[in-house]
């Protein structure tokens, strides 16, 4: 059975998943982060309460908290019959079972879900969406984006090209976790986009994370401007 979600979809991944995904050091919490897509996820209610700085953003948050809050229950039972239905395709080893998976993801989305109406009226949640985002040039210091590109290669070559060199240009680095589609495979059109991506000056490398749950999905793609090599 293949692993399939016939559009985004609202799940929230966990601060401690974050660091993972992302080989985030101590050193890269203090710096300036922006997530993009990141949904409802708990990586900006705990960084907040920890005084480090992330702006995230999302068409999600153009929606209340009450509605958001619909959209995870509904997003949960498509989600979790979809892991069920696809166990072969996950590493059950930090997580062990769908209902552990189930309560690690509720968690973290609660954790967002407390700090929503506090973090949208400070502007820590921004609704915005790739591939045009609203800050300057070199805002932020470390983009970070969960879950959305490659995990859905259906948005296809032209959505992702833009949205990395839109990424590249509001940070000094971008980091892209997983770079596998729900099923673990690469997306037809990926050697092709990294080869655009190099040819218009950017610095691109695949890297290997602490994050290993999807099969095949452990590795990140890092993203940087030439001078910094």
């Amino acid at each position: 059975m293949t692993f399939i979600l016939k559009s985004v979809v609202p799940w929230g991944r966990s601060f401690d998943e974050y660091v993972a995904m992302f080989n985030l050091s101590a050193d890269d919490l203090k710096r300036s982060i922006i997530g993009c897509g990141d949904g409802p996820a708990g990586f900006n209610a705990r960084m907040h309460e920890q005084g480090h700085y992330v702006v995230s953003c999302d068409p999600l948050y153009m929606y209340s908290s009450n509605q958001i809050e619909q959209a995870i229950l509904a997003a949960r039972d498509e989600v979790m019959q979809q892991v069920k239905n696809n166990m072969q395709n996950f590493v059950w080893k930090t997580i062990r079972t769908p209902d552990e998976l189930e309560q690690v993801r509720m968690s973290a989305m609660q954790e967002f879900c407390k700090d929503y109406k506090a973090g949208l009226f400070q502007g820590r949640y921004i609704p915005a969406t790739l591939p045009a985002l609203p800050f300057r040039n070199r805002h932020f210091d470390l983009c970070l984006c969960s879950h959305l590109l490659f995990l859905y290669s259906s948005l296809g070559l032209t959505f992702h090209l833009q949205s990395i060199h839109e990424m590249a240009r509001v940070s000094e680095e971008v980091r892209i976790f997983p770079v596998v589609d729900t099923n673990g495979q690469r997306a037809e059109y990926f050697d092709e986009l990294m080869d655009r991506v190099r040819a218009s000056g950017l610095v691109v490398r695949i890297e290997p994370t602490r994050y290993d749950f999807l099969k095949n999905g452990h590795e990140m793609l890092r993203i940087t401007h030439a001078r910094q090599k």
